[in-house]
């Protein structure tokens, strides 16, 4: 799954499109055709909460070892 967020999800289903186009163009047809591209429900503090999920997880990670 590719998620479009960071604030740039607002272009709309144009950048959607262009994207999809991409994948298609340089991905094995198989792959190009099991990925889903979306847009992001979190808007522009998407990016920010995915670094945070990163950090979390890795101190997490650290503790039950």
């Amino acid at each position: 799954m590719v998620i479009i967020g960071g604030g740039i999800e607002e272009a709309g289903l144009a950048l959607i499109e262009e994207v999809k186009g991409a994948v298609g163009e340089w991905c094995f047809e198989e792959s190009a055709d099991a990925v889903k591209i979306v847009p992001s429900r979190l808007g522009e503090d998407a990016v920010a909460l995915g670094a945070a999920s990163l950090i979390i997880r890795h101190v997490f990670a650290e503790i039950n070892e």
